[in-house]
């Protein structure tokens, strides 16, 4: 294998640094593959295309010296940039800059001096996301005009303070999309500069009348848009008193954000025949569901994707008399839709609803319905109640029945996500009202929660209470495996193994299922007597009956604590025993990449 010819040895190595075009340093997998061979270190150096994606470009106090922030000097960091440019010769180049804090002058004196390193490469430019501030704009002074091969911009700027002129990417003949995010308030309308007429994609976030002004031009002089979001804070509507209607027929995907009340009529002077996805978010919601029904009723659209959601706690579904049912009235070819919080059990109640005509049955809203999603910003709206997941078990159900019996098209799948963080004991409450609804009398689980201290306590997390085993930590949780080990799961109740004390204030939850196998997987080492390995030896014997419960009569699966998802009876988790076992101890939640931040910022 050493011996690969040079151009089959560059195309492994490209599509390795493609496959990690996300991470902070794409040709980080090559790092250790490169040192195989001299005649391999010589290829990973001499591609350029190898070196085309920069990755992520972060100044902070740890990579900066004082050397970066002189002008006459470079560091290590600046060193190492350079380096990759010139390696990367005239390839077109894709990169995220992170000027890093502005009340450091050191790292603001660095970040200035890499981001005139990078400005130097301009003509290069493709993918580009910039996250700076005021005090190193001015590295940006030399790119007017001279930006021939940009595609993708992303823009953050940092700080409070406007600065002096934001016009650098006026001129781009293949800028087709722009996603702009201000934290700073900026009265200036004009200070945005954009090549609105040929601009396919915008996302903004933004303060001020910055963003009105964006909606406006890139709206009006924007023929070939595709996607619009951005903020819309204004009403009266400032830039859209000329005209009764707004007429745009390329657009299929409109984000908008509503701050003020009332400003969600601007819905009603859009026409929209294209329109595929929207997605709005309101702080008042007394006529949102109005304005979205004009806004389709009036383009005629047929819309396949829909989300609706509040930005703060002032918005639920109480007294809209069943505004949204008649919205969903409106989108007979939905196949995606997304909600903050449940609507009313009355809504509900529509969707598990059929229509008969001409002796075919067929769902009353929605038909064509892929995907729910139901996501709870926990910081700002209440909790479901206990109802709400009995209602949308209900739903599930309800759907997949009509499904089997060839009434619905297409499978629903649902999820249900928190977008802020909740407690293990709050998201086993939640996985116990979706799965297990009845539940074993509470004193047949007074014997099993002594089980969950135990092994609570072997994994050095705290017990609700003091032990109910007295001694040594080993003790505790030797007494547990005794009990356990006579315990008979095939013949039990498995619910009783999440442990749901509602007697007790505050009520006691555990999830024994994953508390053991997190005990099992310890090193025997941490326990004498062997007790990791009588713990394993539990375990698979548990598995086999715990894994045909899930696939029998499980249909909830945890990701996290936050995420539940529903499993239909026809999903390959019903007859992998490796995936049905995730059903039982749940999947772990999956970190996100500093490079995506600014895509969480437009979601």
């Amino acid at each position: 294998m050493i011996s690969l010819p040079d151009e089959i040895l560059e195309e492994i190595f490209f599509r390795a640094t493609a496959a990690a075009e996300r991470e902070d340093d794409p040709t980080l997998p090559l790092k250790s593959i490169n040192l195989v061979s001299r005649s391999w270190h010589s290829t990973f150096l001499s591609s350029p295309r190898l070196w085309r994606n920069i990755g992520y470009v972060h100044v902070d106090m740890h990579n900066c010296s004082m050397d970066d922030s002189k002008p006459d000097t470079e560091g290590p960091f600046l060193q190492g940039l350079t380096r990759h440019l010139s390696r990367a010769k005239s390839q077109p180049l894709a990169f995220s800059f992170d000027a890093g804090w502005t009340h450091i002058t050191r790292v603001v004196a660095t970040a200035g001096r890499a981001l005139a390193v990078l400005s130097k490469h301009a003509s290069q430019w493709q993918s580009v996301e910039l996250t700076i501030h005021a005090a190193v704009i001015h590295a940006l002074d030399g790119i007017d005009g001279n930006l021939p091969q940009l595609e993708q911009l992303t823009l953050d700027m940092q700080g409070t303070d406007p600065p002096p002129r934001l016009n650098h990417f006026a001129v781009a003949p293949r800028l087709s999309s722009v996603r702009i995010q201000f934290v700073g308030y900026y009265s200036e309308p004009d200070i945005l500069v954009l090549p609105w007429s040929q601009l396919v994609e915008y996302q903004a976030n933004v303060l001020g009348s910055l963003h009105e002004k964006g909606f406006h031009a890139v709206l009006t002089t924007s023929p070939q848009l595709q996607t619009v979001a951005s903020p819309y804070d204004f009403h009266p509507n400032t830039y859209f008193l000329d005209a009764p209607f707004y007429r745009h027929t390329t657009l299929t995907r409109l984000r908008l954000n509503f701050n003020f009340p009332g400003s969600s009529c601007i819905l009603r002077r859009l026409v929209l025949p294209g329109l595929l996805a929207l997605r709005v978010a309101a702080r008042v919601q007394e006529t949102l569901y109005s304005d979205i029904a004009a806004l389709i009723s009036q383009s005629e659209c047929l819309l396949t994707a829909l989300a609706v959601l509040p930005t703060n706690q002032s918005l639920s579904f109480g007294g809209l008399d069943r505004q949204f049912t008649r919205v969903l009235a409106l989108c007979p070819t939905l196949e995606y839709l997304c909600l903050e919080g449940f609507p009313w059990l009355e809504d509900v109640r529509e969707l598990m609803c059929f229509d008969e005509e001409g002796g075919v049955r067929a769902p009353k809203l929605v038909p064509e319905l892929q995907r729910l999603d139901i996501r709870r910003n926990m910081k700002f709206l209440p909790r479901l109640l206990d109802e709400d997941f009995i209602a949308l078990n209900a739903l599930a159900k309800s759907r997949e029945d009509m499904y089997r019996r060839g009434v619905a098209k297409h499978l629903l799948e649902i999820h249900v996500e928190s977008v802020e963080s909740i407690t293990e004991e709050r998201s086993l409450k939640n996985l116990r009202l979706l799965d297990y609804p009845g539940l074993a009398p509470e004193r047949d689980l007074l014997e099993l929660r002594k089980w969950a201290e135990a092994l609570k306590v072997a994994l050095g997390e705290e017990a609700e209470e003091e032990p109910t085993y007295m001694g040594f930590w080993s003790c505790c949780l030797k007494g547990a495996l005794r009990e356990m080990a006579a315990y008979n799961v095939e013949r039990s109740n498995v619910a009783c193994l999440y442990v749901l004390l509602k007697l007790m204030s505050p009520p006691y939850h555990a999830d024994i299922p994953c508390l053991l196998e997190r005990v099992a997987l310890l090193p025997p080492s941490d326990f004498p007597f062997g007790l990791i390995a009588r713990a394993r030896r539990i375990l698979e014997r548990w598995k086999p009956d715990l894994i045909q419960n899930a696939k029998a009569s499980r249909f909830w699966i945890r990701k996290g604590r936050e995420n539940f998802e529903y499993v239909h009876l026809t999903s390959p988790r019903r007859v992998q025993d490796g995936l049905a076992w995730e059903i039982v101890v749940s999947v772990p939640g999956k970190a996100v990449l500093r490079r995506r931040r600014l895509e969480r910022a437009f979601e």
